[in-house]
């Protein structure tokens, strides 16, 4: 499986946290305190030299733009939004973006994490029909749940599609259609992120947002 190195040439991050002052009780002319709030709103931006979704070229060797927010409760839930632009020659006819949406709940235990959510993969614009092999009409998409397990800067995650994968039917060996579903399909993401400190990291990653290594600022994601 190829990976491609890839360098961040623009990163953007911006987070939005509301702050509540709480008065001592015991001292009425004590300065407010600001207490901070449970949720959190983050962005991300990044420009990448080319993006490779599960070892296939998502952009034929073209650069990505990709980007999405993410939205975090102390309690461990969390929601998000990525996209990134695509070729609508990997898959996905009449299509050129991507759009994942993900929730789901993450906790730690001291230096053990687990994570345990579903996302949908979403290419508006495509046609699926045009693929053959038995996909449906509409647009391409895909929905996986997902657990994740982590130790320290090591992380493992489990990827099971509930539904067609990607919108195509099973095939023989020859590309005949055979109608069969194809929901079940399975994928394991091993990845690491050392953090070098002062906002640097290094990532290696082989994540459903593309194959690659960087050298990048570490941008806090839940």
């Amino acid at each position: 499986m190829k990976t491609t190195l890839s360098f961040t040439l623009l990163a953007a991050s911006l987070s939005a946290s509301v702050m509540a002052q709480t008065p001592d009780p015991g001292q009425a002319d004590a300065a407010p305190v600001a207490a901070t709030s449970a949720h959190t709103l983050s962005g991300n931006l990044g420009l990448f030299s080319s993006y490779r979704f599960r070892g296939i070229d998502q952009t034929f060797g073209k650069p990505a733009l990709q980007g999405g927010f993410d939205y975090a409760h102390t309690s461990g839930l969390y929601l998000g939004n990525w996209n990134s632009n695509v070729n609508s020659g990997a898959g996905f006819p009449d299509g050129n973006l991507e759009m994942d949406f993900y929730g789901g709940y993450k906790t730690s235990f001291g230096d053990f994490g687990i994570d345990v959510g579903a996302i949908y993969y979403y290419y508006p614009g495509s046609e699926a029909k045009v693929l053959g092999v038995g996909a449906s009409s509409g647009a391409v998409n895909n929905k996986e749940l997902y657990l994740g397990v982590s130790w320290k800067f090591v992380s493992l995650k489990y990827f099971y599609s509930i539904d067609d994968y990607f919108s195509l039917r099973g095939a023989d060996r020859a590309g005949l259609a055979t109608g069969k579903n194809t929901h079940g399909s399975q994928y394991f993401d091993l990845s690491a992120n050392y953090d070098l400190g002062d906002g640097w990291g290094i990532v290696t990653s082989s994540s459903p947002r593309g194959l690659r290594r960087s050298l990048i600022p570490r941008t806090e994601r839940p």
